[in-house]
């Protein structure tokens, strides 16, 4: 498996792929290591295919709730407590349709999102962040998801918000690659290391500090005062 992994590492990033793949792999054999690459989309950066959804699909901005018929599928990996989370934080899904079969979805917060049992991930809220992207396994291979964030950048523009703030793991080199296709900017990282239940440590590029990117521990949430512009339905 990681034989596969570094071949493929080396196709899409050469040398620097294969070591960061290999000092993923290693790191994580001892303790936990995420590297996050942060990123912003702006409306004027997205790449000219991207400029509208194919023509047989529709997309539609949807509230948590009205997602609610697809967590009774198992394969669109909708539980009904994510869909209570985020109806609680007022995050909204952009749903691509082809017809009346759900094709992909990626959801949308301007509140800070958890990202694991210790940490929420924070930004400046002029941004809307992009997470939980997903693409149905019979529509895989027409790039749904970043024509999703494309639609999404631009609605979210036009009410207001500078553009999408998400982030791609380090050793995800499709997915960099997939960002940097659209438009996406990196910004900075965020370092990310856990030795057991006990040690955990965050660090950052300076570059955060100008998006409010970081993580913060989940017990000093509540402690933020963050303001909130909810798109309206």
């Amino acid at each position: 498996m990681l034989i596969q992994r570094l071949k493929y590492s080396f196709k899409i990033a050469g040398a620097t792929g294969i070591f960061v793949t290999l000092g993923y792999a290693l790191a994580n054999k001892v303790a936990y290591l995420k590297i996050l690459r942060g990123m912003t989309l702006e409306t004027s950066h997205i790449a000219m295919p991207f400029s509208a959804v194919p023509a047989d699909y529709q997309a539609r901005m949807l509230p948590a709730e009205k997602m609610q018929p697809w967590s009774e599928r198992p394969e669109y990996n909708l539980s009904q407590s994510f869909l209570e989370l985020a109806g609680s934080k007022g995050d909204r899904c952009l749903a691509i349709f082809h017809g009346e079969q759900l094709a992909a979805y990626g959801w949308y917060s301007d509140q800070p999102t958890r990202f694991s049992k210790r940490y929420h991930l924070t930004f400046d809220n002029r941004w809307m962040y992009m997470y939980r992207g997903y693409t149905h396994p019979d529509f895989r291979g027409q790039r749904l998801h970043a024509h999703g964030m494309a639609e999404a950048a631009r609605q979210f523009t036009d009410a207001g918000y500078l553009g999408l703030i998400s982030y791609v793991e380090a050793n995800n080199f499709a997915s960099l690659r997939s960002c940097q296709r659209l438009g996406y900017r990196t910004f900075g990282s965020i370092y990310v290391f856990e030795l057991g239940q006990r040690f955990s440590r965050v660090f950052q590029t300076a570059s955060c500090s100008s998006y409010g990117f970081g993580l913060i521990p989940s017990k000093d949430l509540p402690a933020l005062n963050i303001s909130s512009t909810v798109m309206a339905a």
